[in-house]
């Protein structure tokens, strides 16, 4: 069984972090660590790996200083370990990672001469909560997927997984190679005994630049590709500007773009919260029109809500006067 886990290091989430002074997080005295929900995905991987035979190989695309997190990897399970960095690659958001981890899949099948059976990603970073991924990677990949699983199991090339969802549990199968993202199991990550950190220290960590990669998709790839995060990034500029605004407004408010680009707004009876998306009850609208609402909502609404508003603005149809209304409830 060959198995590969995709991780991501981020800032530390468990201490409190603040703007400084040009509005951005300070993040210079915050210490890297590897992705909580990463970390299930390895232990998950690693367990399945040492109830049959297998490898778990461990692919980052990050700066050098993820040497150390795939270090700490290999003493927790992992067998192999690789980063991916280059400066081609700086600045990338979901579209290009997942293209580059694609390509970095296919050059450690093509060298080893063996197709992996199953790839592991946590179901989102604890830094953007993008949670997008795993579903991008399976799409690069063309294979099935199957998102926010707790439990796994590999039969064959028949993968069983026990999938959590809003309404509680259930089974799923899939027919292996597969991508899995992985929500938190009921056992916590393992710690690194010393004679794992040891032996860790002796591993090697595989360097993978951007010519290794032959068949990479050089136009989804860097900064200046990264179409998502500008317009997630522009969003977040108008929401930090009428912050003040935001808070004191409580009242749930609807705000209706609608074909004609006209802006209207209205009171919403309720919301319901999805996976990936937010629907909101609002009486009749025309089919044709988007609509949003902005209400007190925990983190996790909020992020799907901008994700989705992203989406939204990418293609014209909301602009930032309706990313105002929308956020300020004016």
């Amino acid at each position: 069984m060959k198995i590969v886990v995709c991780i991501k290091q981020v800032p530390d989430d468990s201490v409190e972090i603040h703007l400084n002074a040009e509005g951005t997080p300070d993040l210079a005295n915050v210490t890297p660590v590897v992705n909580a929900f990463d970390t299930y995905a390895l232990e998950m991987a690693a367990r399945l790996k040492e109830s049959s035979e297998g490898e778990v190989t461990v692919v980052c695309v990050g700066e050098d200083s993820a040497k150390n997190s795939l270090k700490n990897c290999l003493a927790v399970g992992a067998d192999h370990a690789f980063l991916v960095s280059d400066d081609a690659f700086k600045g990338s958001d979901t579209t290009g990672i997942a293209n580059i981890l694609k390509n970095v899949i296919a050059k450690l099948e093509a060298d080893n001469g063996q197709k992996f059976d199953l790839v592991f990603c946590g179901k989102e970073a604890t830094d953007a909560a993008l949670g997008q991924g795993g579903l991008m990677l399976a799409e690069e990949l063309g294979t099935s997927v199957i998102t926010n699983i707790t439990e796994i199991a590999l039969d064959g090339d028949k993968v069983t997984a026990k999938q959590e969802t809003e309404e509680g549990y259930r089974t799923v199968e899939a027919s292996a190679p597969c991508v899995v993202t992985v929500t938190k199991p009921e056992y916590d990550p393992r710690y690194p005994t010393i004679k794992n950190k040891m032996a860790a220290r002796k591993k090697p960590i595989g360097d993978i630049k951007e010519a290794d990669l032959a068949d990479l998709e050089k136009e989804k790839v860097g900064e200046s590709n990264a179409k998502v995060q500008k317009a997630v990034c522009e969003i977040a500029e108008v929401l930090y500007q009428i912050d003040s605004i935001r808070k004191a407004s409580l009242d749930t408010v609807g705000v209706i773009k609608h074909a004609d680009g006209t802006v209207s707004k209205k009171q919403v009876s309720s919301i319901t919260s999805g996976a990936e998306s937010i629907s909101f009850a609002t009486g009749t609208s025309g089919a044709s029109d988007s609509i949003y609402a902005r209400a007190s909502m925990d983190k996790k609404v909020e992020a799907i809500l901008i994700r989705q508003v992203a989406s939204e603005y990418l293609q014209g149809v909301v602009d930032k006067e309706g990313v105002c209304l929308l956020y300020a409830g004016i």
